[in-house]
């Protein structure tokens, strides 16, 4: 018979990501940090996983703890517009504003169909 956390570990980094990205929505900040966190166990590899803490740390008002959240997802995947973005806000909310900019511009130049995210940004 497995224990709770045998079955936990049975499931697999996407669903955890599912799960994360559904309670985020659900504005549910602790049990989205606590699935995305079960995926990184998983794999620590695992990008989206690393970009889901990092929203809701954001969204939560934990900037810092985002801003590294969104700097691992970068790491794994330097190509994604949405990390940089998901970063630059981040650093604009840490007060960071050049380093934001040159966030931005790195999340428009990757992905130019990122400029709703920044709206009200200026």
């Amino acid at each position: 018979m497995l224990g709770a956390n045998d079955a936990s570990s049975q499931i697999d980094v996407g669903t955890h990501i599912e799960r994360g990205r559904s309670a985020l929505k659900a504005q549910d900040y602790a049990e989205a940090l606590h699935c995305f966190g079960q995926a990184i166990q998983i794999n620590d590899e695992a990008r989206w996983a690393w970009h889901g803490r990092g929203d809701a740390m954001q969204l939560s008002g934990h900037h810092v703890e985002a801003e590294r959240a969104y700097g691992s997802a970068m790491a794994l995947d330097p190509s994604c517009g949405l990390h940089h973005a998901g970063h630059a806000n981040a650093l604009a909310a840490l007060g960071r504003l050049e380093e934001a900019n040159a966030a931005w511009t790195e999340a428009l130049r990757l992905d130019p169909g990122l400029q709703w995210m920044r709206e009200g940004q200026d």
